[in-house]
């Protein structure tokens, strides 16, 4: 073909390309689906889910099945910091009280996508983990301390709720490099949202931060 239809070149090429990959691709989804069904009914978890419900009662079993791996994780034991008495009474459906009402819009958002979490659990971190000595430790107590069931990872949650207040935002940021000193990265195991009395936090960000970090 004449360089003057090199664009029309390339399409035809790519098109040639991208239909011998169709096959391919379809073969690969069917191996992939094929592995999560055989998965499914020969892991650990089965062999224990086969057992009869009174040999259950006396056998260790060697991985935890999302409920029971859920309800020890919330059951772990701590002392959430105290609420002053002035602040508002905000109930989220754990019947908890939180701080703020953006925090009740996550805890009750949380606890309608099924996501496990914590909080004010208090997180030891260290304030100087360059130097070493680990001798300078403080409490951090994140929003939420959630677990994506899932992957069986955790999360730190951070809602900065006013970020147009110079002093708030110091000590947000002064945070939020505490918590990057430490191995909370965003991204990674730390989740970060922010508002402004100007600029609320969305449904629509909430949702996605959800299903993309802890589902």
């Amino acid at each position: 073909m004449p360089r003057s239809q090199e664009k029309l070149a390339r399409s035809l090429v790519q098109n040639d390309y991208d239909q011998k990959s169709i096959p391919a691709i379809e073969a690969e989804i069917k191996e992939l689906k094929d592995f999560i069904k055989d998965y499914k009914t020969k892991n650990c978890n089965s062999v224990y889910q086969k057992l009869a419900s009174t040999r259950r009662q006396v056998v260790t079993p060697l991985t935890l099945d999302d409920e029971v791996y859920t309800a020890a994780w919330l059951d772990v034991k701590y002392k959430p910091k105290k609420i002053p008495d002035d602040v508002p009474k905000l109930i989220t459906d754990n019947n908890e009280q939180v701080r703020s009402k953006s925090e009740l819009i996550i805890a009750n958002a949380l606890k309608a996508a099924g996501v496990p979490y914590r909080y004010e659990f208090p997180l030891l971190v260290d304030r100087n983990p360059e130097l070493d000595a680990g001798t300078d430790f403080c409490e951090l107590h994140p929003d939420f301390y959630c677990l994506n069931l899932r992957t069986r990872q955790e999360f730190v949650w951070e809602h900065f709720g006013m970020m147009d207040d110079p002093e708030y935002t110091a000590g947000a940021i002064e945070k939020f490099q505490l918590y990057m000193a430490n191995g909370f990265l965003p991204g990674k195991n730390l989740i970060i949202t922010m508002e402004t009395s100007a600029k609320t936090f969305s449904s629509k960000i909430l949702k996605d931060v959800i299903q993309t970090y802890l589902k």
